[in-house]
């Protein structure tokens, strides 16, 4: 049988792949039962002093009420003791879902924060819940019940409880439409890999890093999309997270300031190594570009915009059912700023970009670097007027495109001419008065920091600075190097999903281990690195299944649309 149809073998693999993958995702989606282990060493918390807000609670009896649209909450001060994690149990299951949140500071803290928080949903009839705390002496505590309930046990452990997964029709039913997901994706993938190896286009070495096999690549661009990753991982670990917290005049306000101007310039670059890589003279239609250049960007932003929804907030998403959550979805791909993917407006403004592109191609087919270069420099000094004199109480009245998206667009362009490598010196040394100006400028004033990202002419100098460092020294990185081929390759997914990574996975437990051991600075270090390898690991795989299949089948389409109009 096998030798009849060798790849009767992988196609059962895929199989067991895709219904062991569903378990796996799908196991969050199982209701749970927690019970106690032991409740020697426990702290009854109905028991216990508290304070209420927008709630009302009866210890005697256990009826708890929520303020509709409220915040409600039961406040414990001063617990002391370690504790494993707080246990709740209702007095009869829940008739809808209740979410259950905890809040937690250390002894002599008295910020409670995201930081030190965890939330689950008690699903509609299921009775308890569990969230585990970090081990060290508490010193309040803030118990989130979003709806009304009578409350049987609510506690403190000192030990683990245990859970038992439970499964009901629906959850049978979501784990059989996940099933059924996940094996069409894979089979697709298997098929389009399949096809490549016919084709003699399969590498394994090409599944983790670049395989130039042609020898035209420019390896030193390859180091400036890893550093444009590195950036806007290091922009969304610090600039919204943990700098809200250091004030000035406090300890690592400083270093926090330094580590966020290196970090400003991310957008800057990956708009110019766009224009970079696009505006490059092609003989290509203008049909033919929008076709492959859709796929190679809409595509992916699609399959990854659908992993966030499905996998990283389908509550928020899809609580209301199916056909609403996916209204939502829609909306929020119009308008480019989903609330849970706040870069993606950076995608939808490089798709503006690719919109003009095969325009701009032609522009600069009948203009001279040095023509170009008086360009750019008009729209920077423009650009500088708008941006800067309102902190000087004026307004410029002039406004131009080239001073904006599009100027960048363009720089990435003339960076890798013949005109702009006789400055290369020069701009390296702008990139470094643009990234001092960027820093002084933060340090001296927090609100200040949208003078100083994006399209900001200090972005400009910063871009050109990095362009031409790596350009000007390419006999260093101009050669081949496994892993900066490696990010280099899933640059593009890297960005997409990092923020999902830093959301759902890195930053909680990040926040733990600094709030519990501190060297703060330590774990910044840290969670950009983590994030980073986890950011490719998952960029490998989702690119490899669900993007590749997505790929497979737009391909397809195109081809016969491109035959029926041949």
């Amino acid at each position: 049988m096998n030798e009849k149809n060798p790849g009767i073998v992988k196609y059962i693999s895929v199989i067991v792949l895709a219904a062991l993958t569903s378990l796996l995702i799908g196991m969050g989606g199982f209701g749970k039962e927690y019970s106690l282990i032991s409740d020697e060493g426990a702290l009854d918390l109905k028991n216990t002093a508290f304070e209420l807000n927008d709630s009302s609670f009866d210890p005697s009896t256990g009826e708890y009420t929520a303020v509709p649209e409220g915040d409600p909450y039961i406040l414990y001060n001063g617990i002391g003791g370690g504790y494993k994690g707080v246990y709740l149990n209702l007095a009869s299951p829940a008739d809808r879902d209740i979410t259950f949140k905890v809040y937690w500071t250390a002894a002599g803290d008295e910020n409670l924060s995201e930081k030190l928080s965890e939330s689950r949903i008690i699903k509609k009839g299921y009775d308890s819940s569990f969230i585990k705390l970090s081990s060290y002496d508490l010193g309040i505590v803030r118990v989130n019940i979003s709806d009304n309930c009578v409350i049987n046990s609510l506690m403190l452990t000192s030990k683990n409880v245990r859970v038992r997964y439970l499964l009901s029709p629906d959850n049978i039913k979501a784990l059989i439409i996940r099933f059924i997901l996940i094996a069409a994706v894979l089979l697709t993938a298997a098929f389009a890999f399949e096809e490549e190896k016919r084709a003699g286009k399969f590498s394994v070495r090409n599944i983790f890093t670049i395989d130039d096999k042609n020898g035209n690549r420019r390896y030193e661009l390859d180091y400036v999309r890893t550093v444009a990753a590195i950036m806007v991982i290091m922009m969304h670990s610090i600039c919204d997270i943990f700098i809200p917290y250091v004030e000035k005049g406090q300890p690592g306000y400083g270093t926090f300031r330094f580590v966020l101007a290196l970090s400003l310039g991310c957008n800057a670059l990956y708009v110019m190594l766009s224009g970079c890589l696009i505006l490059r003279p092609s003989e290509e239609s203008i049909k033919d570009f929008y076709i492959k250049r859709a796929g190679r960007v809409v595509i992916p932003t699609l399959c990854y915009y659908f992993l966030y929804m499905f996998l990283g907030y389908p509550r928020e998403m899809f609580g209301n059912g199916i056909l609403e959550g996916l209204k939502n979805c829609g909306k929020e791909l119009l308008s480019g700023r989903s609330a849970y993917m706040p870069h993606m407006w950076l995608v939808y403004t490089i798709m503006g970009l690719y919109i003009l592109a095969p325009f701009l191609r032609i522009m600069l087919r009948h203009i001279t670097e040095g023509q170009l270069f008086g360009l750019l420099i008009c729209g920077f000094v423009i650009n500088v007027l708008v941006m800067y004199l309102p902190l000087a109480g004026m307004t410029f009245g002039i406004e131009t495109p080239i001073a904006s998206w599009i100027g960048l667009f363009l720089l990435g362009y003339y960076m890798n001419t013949d005109h702009a490598k006789k400055y290369y010196t020069l701009f390296m040394i702008l990139g470094l008065v643009g990234f001092i100006a960027s820093f002084v400028m933060i340090y001296h004033d927090p609100d200040i920091l949208y003078y100083t990202c994006n399209q900001a002419p200090n972005m400009w100098l910063v871009g050109c600075g990095v362009f031409a460092f790596f350009n000007r020294f390419k006999n260093i990185f101009g050669k081949k190097n496994i892993i900066i081929g490696a990010f280099s390759k899933y640059n593009f997914s890297i960005m997409l999903v990092h923020i999902l990574l830093l959301m759902k996975l890195v930053l909680p437990i990040g926040w733990r281990l600094e709030y519990e051991h501190g060297h703060l600075s330590l774990f910044i270090v840290l969670i950009i690195v983590v994030c980073l390898i986890l950011s490719y690991i998952c960029a490998l795989i989702y690119d490899n299944t669900a993007v590749k299949a997505a790929m497979f089948i737009y391909n397809r389409i195109t081809e016969r649309f491109l035959k029926k109009r041949d």
